[in-house]
């Protein structure tokens, strides 16, 4: 993907021929562990990255362009590997990229339910607040600036500025679990994809 990272990384603990752990700070923030060990006469190096994005724009379209960043950081990694052995003139046996977010992170309720443990999903009161706080700005904030607003003062209006909100939030939930199950397809079919062509090489 046509887009740039710019990092530093601080080795803040290193144990020679065993590991070496860093800290990340700039367009990502965290922690990378290099773990090194040997099977046989094969040497294995291990490389846990555990950061999260600081850039607003990747925050944003995360949600859906999940899998993209997952491919995208996996053929770097496998450009990476490739780099390392031939700096070190030794033969590149196999490379394999891993989701640690995906096998560590709990089962989460499906995004989407509006209903959640039983209770009511927050988004849903998020919505209702939402609709609270848009009727307070239209019908006295505004006001200010044009009295005649002030005679739809009335449980109707209240009623359908809390419909409002409601149903907002209400579809957000809904586009989120649509995105979801997309994008977890997408996921699953881009890592068939790359295992599929690290096979081939």
């Amino acid at each position: 993907m046509p887009y740039q990272l710019v990092f530093d990384v601080r080795a803040t603990r290193i144990e020679p021929l065993l590991a070496i752990e860093g800290s990340a700070s700039g367009d990502l923030e965290g922690t990378g562990r290099w773990l090194f060990s040997s099977e046989g006469a094969v040497s294995v190096v291990r490389y846990e990255w555990q950061v999260r994005s600081t850039r607003w724009w990747m925050n944003l379209i995360a949600p859906l362009a999940r899998p993209l960043f997952i491919r995208n950081h996996a053929r770097l990694m496998a450009q990476g590997a490739a780099g390392l052995a031939c700096w070190l003139d030794a033969p590149l046996l196999s490379q394999e990229s891993r989701d640690l977010l995906a096998e560590t992170v709990p089962p989460q309720p499906a995004p989407g339910t509006f209903r959640q443990g039983g209770r009511i999903d927050p988004t849903l009161l998020a919505g209702v607040f939402y609709g609270l706080l848009i009727y307070a700005v239209n019908l006295y904030g505004l006001t200010w600036f044009f009295p005649w607003f002030a005679v739809s003062r009335d449980w109707v209006t209240l009623l359908a500025h809390l419909v409002f909100g409601i149903s907002l939030s209400g579809a957000c939930l809904l586009f989120a679990r649509c995105a979801g199950r997309r994008s977890r397809s997408a996921e699953r079919g881009m890592l068939r994809y790359i295992d599929f062509k690290e096979t081939k090489t």
